[in-house]
């Protein structure tokens, strides 16, 4: 993975210095330091983003459910594969992990 990152970089580097707009300096410190803060699109964004994140982590913790055999959260919503034991329902990712679970349930438990 670091190879394909630094191979991308070198690409994106040679592309930009090829259609010549790479910065030939840099910025002063001062024009960096004494900018205000201010309120623009990205702002707004930001905060719109936060907003749909913390509403998306909500909706998992209501109504995710943790499975037994690989620990993967999972929708209890979406019509998955299920075990009922001890009055209890299971949730599962998958076929796989139901079928996991039923063969010994006493090590999921």
């Amino acid at each position: 993975m670091f190879g394909a990152m630094v191979i991308a970089a070198l690409v994106v580097d040679a592309l930009f210095s090829l259609v010549g707009i790479v910065p030939t300096h840099r910025p002063s410190i001062a024009s960096i330091a004494e900018r205000p803060v201010t309120w623009n699109y990205t702002s707004v964004l930001d905060v719109l983003f936060g907003v749909v994140f913390v509403a998306l982590i909500a909706l998992t913790l209501r109504r995710g459910s943790k499975d037994p055999v690989c620990g993967m959260t999972v929708d209890r919503g979406a019509g998955g594969p299920t075990s009922q034991r001890d009055g209890r329902t299971y949730y599962f990712c998958g076929d796989h992990c139901q079928h996991t679970f039923d063969l010994n349930p006493e090590a999921y438990t």
